[in-house]
């Protein structure tokens, strides 16, 4: 049976210090702290997903503004571009125009220009591709006998591709060649999507020194509440001495003031305790002595009983009597002890002097009387007053 009690000590012990182990994981400082996690992830997750559409959003503008500008530029020069070779018009010289444009345009990071002339790949920009469109069977198709513009997209090898392409006309009207500007959207998404990587890197890392942050400060704050739970710890019945430091003018001071005077009242009430104990321990253990000693003398003498058990009966009647003071004593201390009026002070001395009088045959006498209101208890004052008269009539 040792063996059991001892196992079962044992798992209660490991049970009580798991749990203890485990609280903090579902304490307030966690779940501050899995708020806090939560809502900052939120944000940056939310800041991330806003910054990347917005570049790309900002990314489609660009793109379709290049392309037009391409168109511009093209349209521009067939209106009023010159030969440098002849100084002169092209007159319809389609190839010549495609040659003399491509010379003069250098074309941006992912962007291809390229011609068709009677329906056949003719030029395209000198700057290396990252796939040549221009040997694509089915982008010839496409572009090469286009009859009118044409705004889209295409998927490659190499990604999705925004293209423009504009037929050129010759001077008779007839359309000779095409011209096609094209962009790797998905290379320049790749850009972008290196600055949503960056943005995404910078938001995780402030979320990982905002949670230390927050967990610090949880500490900080729930400082006040480990101090509160230690101390409550320590407390015992018989030492009550142990107060939580005041500091500051926040609400942990406040915690802390109202914990003091919570164990300033249950310092009051042990100590009112301990004295009732003691008090009547003190007041009752003379008569249980007396009585207790004149029973195991009982005569079996009707007179000597008679008068022992007119004895005992006294005795009784005083501890009746200490009974009564105790929870006397015990209710002053409560605060609906008094019943508070006004009371005129004159006539209430008079009443005092025949209650007094009325005890035993002394020489009673009022020697001085005050007049006037006061607020008081007129019977608690009375039952004072008459109790010092008692004393004075048994003791003289």
């Amino acid at each position: 049976m040792t063996t059991t009690m001892t196992m079962t000590t044992t798992m209660t012990m490991t049970t009580t210090m798991m749990t203890r182990r485990f609280i903090p994981l579902t304490g307030v400082r966690a779940r501050l702290l899995l708020g806090y996690i939560v809502l900052l992830g939120v944000a940056v997750i939310g800041s991330v997903v806003v910054a990347r559409q917005a570049l790309l959003a900002d990314m489609d503008a660009r793109i379709n503004r290049e392309l037009a500008q391409e168109r511009e530029e093209l349209n521009e020069f067939v209106r009023r571009g010159l030969d440098p070779r002849t100084g002169e018009r092209f007159e319809g010289n389609v190839g010549r125009i495609f040659l003399t444009f491509l010379q003069r345009n250098v074309p941006s990071r992912n962007e291809v220009m390229l011609t068709f002339v009677d329906g056949e790949p003719f030029r395209r920009s000198e700057q290396v591709a990252h796939y040549r469109l221009d040997r694509d069977p089915d982008l010839v198709a496409l572009w090469a006998d286009l009859r009118r513009s044409d705004r889209g997209r295409v998927d490659t090898p190499e990604g999705a591709v925004d293209y423009l392409a504009v037929p050129v006309e010759a001077a008779a009207g007839d359309v000779r060649g095409v011209f096609v500007v094209a962009i790797f959207s998905d290379r320049e998404q790749a850009r972008t999507d290196v600055g949503v990587r960056a943005a995404a890197g910078v938001g995780f890392a402030a979320l990982v020194m905002g949670s230390l942050l927050a967990w610090t400060l949880a500490s900080r704050v729930l400082r006040p509440m480990k101090l509160t739970t230690e101390t409550a710890r320590s407390i015992t019945e018989s030492d009550l001495t142990r107060r939580l430091p005041v500091e500051g003018n926040d609400e942990a001071t406040l915690l802390a003031q109202t914990f003091n005077e919570m164990i300033d009242r249950l310092e009051d009430a042990f100590r009112i305790q301990r004295q009732f104990v003691d008090d009547a321990g003190h007041e009752l253990r003379t008569p249980i002595t007396v009585i207790r000693g004149h029973l195991e003398l009982l005569d079996e003498d009707p007179e000597e009983r008679r008068k022992t058990i007119a004895l005992v009966m006294d005795e009784l009647d005083r501890m009746n009597r200490f009974v009564n003071d105790l929870l006397l004593l015990a209710r002053a201390e409560h605060p609906d002890f008094l019943d508070l009026t006004t009371v005129d002070v004159g006539p209430l001395t008079k009443e005092m002097h025949e209650k007094a009088a009325a005890l035993a045959q002394r020489d009673w006498r009022i020697e001085e009387s005050g007049n006037g209101l006061i607020v008081a208890d007129r019977q608690r004052l009375t039952q004072a007053v008459m109790q010092l008269a008692q004393n004075a009539v048994q003791h003289t």
